[in-house]
This record gives structure tokens, C-alpha cells and sequence, in this order.
């Protein structure tokens, strides 16, 4: 289950990462409820609600239904879903928040799948297995690095740090980062352990190659999501569920600049196509590196 997990995080913030910009800087949201069947293309969802902003506004989803079909004794039984999203973003500042309860689960292979991502048919004498609810927040930007005193140069590293504050409750609860640049890219996922966990953290990417031209494309998408990956990894009768609320802000709390021997540069400014104030850089001294052996520390229920 834990590759299973990592794998379809990465693969849905992947495809969400580079599916909006063409242009050089742009926000985007989007608060999805959806169902879909395991055996297909996982990134495709039966939406039972959805609504989205290429401008980053705030947009929210809730849906409730109830689906039948065979349970795993044989017997036509009823499990109910409902999920709830939302998100909002701006420069530098992320909101999100996916929430999900799904009622006495159960699974049968006989069942007829409800939804074929390969088609995109809905078969409403079927059960779909995986029922899942997120809200994501993203911000496209492009950085011009300059230096008054002319210290940067071709082949200068930065690195992000993003300080994140929400909480992760019940089970089947994500949280994940996605942060891009110049097509590399760092990644951070917290996913919930059958209790409540409060995240109040500074996370820090890897160093990032500036190029030739000083300048670097940058993408960060956010994901707060309920997923409760397939009915059949549950036992009979059971109650999934669990929140991701993230909406307390995720902040692009600053970056730094490092030359080939990886020491920290000082006296550089950037400049931003958005247009947008992220802000007075911070010292480094100021920064709480949190890197990903300590996220580890959330380890992942298996069922």
C-alpha cells in the first residue's frame, strides 16, 4: 500500500503541475468530489461536484451518494460517500482542503465497475472503489535573479522553504507539495495515521540550478485530499475517514542563493513576471530546515 499511495500522489500532482500554464506566471484552483474504479487510469474521476479558477479564487465542492452492490459475502448491501474540498491560492500563499467519510465499505470482484476511465462511461447499475475528495492550489511564476555587485552567475543553486500549517486527521488523509522549476522539481507527502496531527513546520526543497539566463521558471501546486485508494484493502462494514485541512495557509516563506561550493550568497534581489510582492527574503539564520527523514515520522497505516 505505501508505494501504491506515493505513486498516485506524485503521478496526480505531476499531471496537475503541467496541465495549466503556457503563459510565463498564472494562478489556478480547483475542489474536486469524485469516484472512480482501481484497474484503470487513476488520474480519471466520475466528478460528483467540482468547481474551478484559472485566477485562483476560492472555490469549494461537496457531494453526497449512495451506491449498491455486493458486499464481500455476497449479500446486496449500500455504502454511502460524501466529501467535501476547497482551495484558493495566491503568489506565495496556498489554501487547501479535502475531506471524505465513507460509510460501511466493502468490496466484491463481482461487483460491475461504476465508472471506466478508459471510456469515461458511467454505469450506474455499478460500485466504483475508490472515492476521493481534494482541494488544490497552485501559482506559476517566473524569477529573474539579479545582483547589484554582479556575484551571481551561470550555474548558481537556490533552494525554497515553504512554511506549512494545518492538520491531518482520520485515515485516508494526504497532504502533499509539488514545487517545479526549470522541469525539476521536490517534493514533500504527510499522509494521516488514524489519529490527529498538527503540522506547524518550515519545509526546505533541494537546490535548484539557476541557468544561463539567471532566471527560473517556478511552479508550486499544493494538495490537501481524502483517498481511500480501493474498498477491497478494507474490511467489511468498515468507516473511512479523514480530513486534510490546510487552509491556514501554506506561505513561500523565502529562498536562497548558493555558488558552486555550495556557500550562501548575499546583496542579490529577484524580480517577479506576476508582479507579485512575495516579500523581504529572510537571513538565513531565520530558516528552520525541516528535510524529508523527518517526515518519515508520519508513517503510512497499512490495511
Amino acid at each position: 500500500m505505501k508505494i501504491l499511495r506515493a505513486t498516485f500522489l506524485l503521478a496526480t500532482l505531476a499531471a496537475t503541475s503541467s496541465m495549466v500554464f503556457a503563459q510565463t506566471f498564472g494562478l489556478r484552483t480547483d475542489a474536486i468530489v469524485g469516484v472512480t474504479n482501481n484497474g484503470y487510469d487513476p488520474l480519471r474521476l466520475s466528478l460528483l461536484d467540482w468547481q474551478g479558477s484559472s485566477t485562483g479564487g476560492a472555490v469549494s465542492a461537496s457531494a453526497s451518494q449512495s451506491f449498491e452492490g455486493l458486499n464481500g459475502d455476497g449479500n446486496t448491501d449500500q455504502l454511502n460517500y460524501s466529501g467535501q474540498s476547497s482551495a484558493s491560492a495566491q503568489y506565495g500563499v496556498m489554501k487547501t482542503y479535502g475531506s471524505g467519510r465513507l460509510e460501511n465499505s466493502f468490496f466484491n470482484s463481482e461487483n460491475i465497475d461504476y465508472y471506466s476511465s478508459d471510456t469515461g462511461e458511467v454505469n450506474t447499475l455499478g460500485i466504483p472503489d475508490r472515492f476521493i475528495s481534494y482541494g488544490q492550489s497552485q501559482y506559476n511564476d517566473y524569477f529573474q535573479y539579479n545582483s547589484p555587485s554582479g556575484n551571481i552567475n551561470a550555474g548558481v543553486k537556490v533552494d525554497f522553504w515553504y512554511n506549512i500549517h494545518g492538520t491531518l486527521s482520520g485515515d485516508a488523509s494526504y497532504f502533499s507539495i509539488l514545487v517545479e522549476n526549470d522541469g525539476d522539481y521536490d517534493y514533500i507527502l504527510l499522509d494521516s495515521d488514524g489519529g490527529t496531527t498538527n503540522v506547524n513546520q518550515t519545509w526546505t526543497t533541494k537546490k535548484f540550478t539557476i541557468g544561463a539566463d539567471l532566471a527560473l521558471q517556478h511552479t508550486a501546486t499544493l494538495i490537501s485530499q481524502f483517498d481511500n485508494m480501493s474498498t477491497e484493502y478494507w474490511e467489511n462494514g468498515t468507516l473511512v475517514e479523514g480530513t486534510a485541512a490546510f487552509q491556514n495557509t501554506v506561505t513561500l516563506g523565502g529562498m536562497n542563493l548558493y555558488d558552486a561550493n555550495d556557500n550562501l550568497i548575499t546583496g542579490w534581489n529577484f524580480t517577479a513576471s506576476s508582479g507579485a510582492d512575495y516579500g523581504a527574503v529572510p537571513e538565513p539564520a531565520t530558516m528552520t530546515i525541516l528535510g524529508l527523514a523527518a517526515i518519515a515520522a508520519f508513517k503510512r497505516k497499512r490495511k
